[in-house]
């Protein structure tokens, strides 16, 4: 069975979010930092698609206009689809 992911885009994501979570307060970590954290750290687009995608898969939304918002955003700016 494929894996959906990456090893290298899973471990991007993550290390991002604890990086974050270690020079950031909870409140300044928000979608738009690190999709700007995650996408500097790869180097190919297949990466980018899958690390971002991953991240959208696991990020916990509290506002569900804000992740309508980002729907378009990923769609129109990033060129990924996501749901």
């Amino acid at each position: 069975m494929k894996k959906k992911y990456s090893e290298k885009a899973i471990n991007i994501v993550n290390n991002t979010w604890e990086y974050l979570e270690n020079n950031f307060k909870g409140s300044e970590i928000n979608m738009s930092l690190l999709v700007y954290t995650i996408q500097k750290k790869c180097d190919t687009e297949n990466c980018r698609k899958q690390a971002l995608k991953y991240l959208w898969e696991n990020y916990e939304w509290f506002d569900l206009r804000e992740k309508e918002d980002y729907i378009l955003f990923f769609k129109e700016s990033l060129g990924i689809n996501v749901k």
